[in-house]
């Protein structure tokens, strides 16, 4: 019998991922409609069915589990995938104080956390006082139904659109950048960047869009002649850069990128260019350098498409995991 229960629903359907684990929803067909409460009950019923139980992005219903669970052998050990810590060392106050002890009584319940960039290892250990081998990088990988995304009618001939998509983005720089350039900019950003983005923006013509449904996010990367992914060198909450760096690959779109350690195990010069972060000026030039060369941006966005394509696949990630589980076993 396979010794890996897991709940992550994307990956069922995989080959690779059917042999090695147990999908929930054939235990219980209704589990991701439970409470979060409903779905503790579940797993600590099921507690000794199974060796280890992979949780998505849920770090307190790995650790509730692990803390509640009975004690001894026998019992399921937890591995967590995708750990949303946010270890900005610029965050003070009481607030952040709570937070943080919040997250290093939590973490240290859970067996194995893994997390989607190397340099996560070391920040997040260090933080958290956890030794390092707790943790395990696993790459992410690209949703194909990016590939063959329209514009719609966003796209107007002889009017570039520069696109900053995200949250918690450095979108002051990106705003600082754009003023002036020849062509369009657009922000997609998260209600909680609204306030900031529109003070940035303010007298500007950059067009903001907030909350906007995925389908809508697509079509205005689908138009887009110029992604760029304003990180921060140190704020890093929960998002990393990379999902909309993989659209952006899959879309064929020229990238210019902060040079942080967020996407450091996805891309390279080849396939991307690269600023300073917070450098409002350097990622000019770097959006001139695109904006005036047809043959850089067809260059970078070829070679992007193709590393993607090969390297960060849903079958790479599946199988990587696998092994990884079957390691800790």
């Amino acid at each position: 019998m396979r010794k890996i229960l897991s709940l992550n629903p994307h990956l069922d359907g995989l080959p690779v991922w059917k042999d090695a684990a147990v999908p929930v929803t054939s235990l219980d067909p209704g589990f991701h409609l439970r409470s979060r409460a409903g779905q503790l009950f579940f797993l600590l019923r099921n507690a000794r069915r199974f060796e280890l139980i992979l949780i998505p992005n849920d770090l307190w219903l790995a650790a509730m589990f692990r803390l509640l669970a009975p004690a001894g052998p026998g019992c399921a050990r937890v591995a967590l995938l995708g750990f949303y810590y946010d270890a900005n060392p610029c965050r003070q106050g009481l607030r952040a104080q709570l937070r943080h002890a919040k997250y290093k009584f939590l973490a240290r319940a859970v067996d194995r956390i893994i997390v989607h960039t190397s340099t996560e290892i070391a920040l997040c250990s260090e933080s958290l006082g956890l030794d390092a081998s707790r943790f395990e990088f696993i790459p992410y990988y690209a949703y194909d139904d990016a590939i063959g995304t329209l514009p719609g009618q966003d796209s107007i001939p002889g009017k570039p659109l520069v696109l900053a998509p995200g949250r918690h983005r450095d979108f002051a720089c990106f705003c600082k950048a754009v003023t002036g350039l020849n062509g369009r900019a657009a922000i997609v950003c998260g209600t909680s960047d609204l306030s900031e983005v529109q003070h940035a923006a303010f007298g500007s013509q950059i067009e903001i869009h907030s909350e906007v449904p995925l389908a809508r996010y697509r079509e205005l990367m689908g138009a887009a002649d110029i992604v760029v992914i304003p990180l921060f060198a140190v704020r890093w909450q929960r998002s990393l850069g990379q999902i909309a760096w993989f659209d952006a690959a899959l879309m064929n779109k020229p990238v210019v990128i902060a040079r942080t350690f967020h996407l450091a195990d996805y891309v390279s010069e080849n396939e991307a260019l690269f600023y300073e972060p917070g450098d409002a000026a350097d990622l000019r030039r770097q959006l001139e350098r695109l904006l005036g060369s047809p043959q850089l941006r067809a260059s970078l966005a070829a070679n992007a498409f193709r590393r993607v394509r090969s390297e960060f696949t849903e079958e790479r990630f599946a199988a990587a995991l696998a092994a990884a589980c079957q390691r800790w076993l």
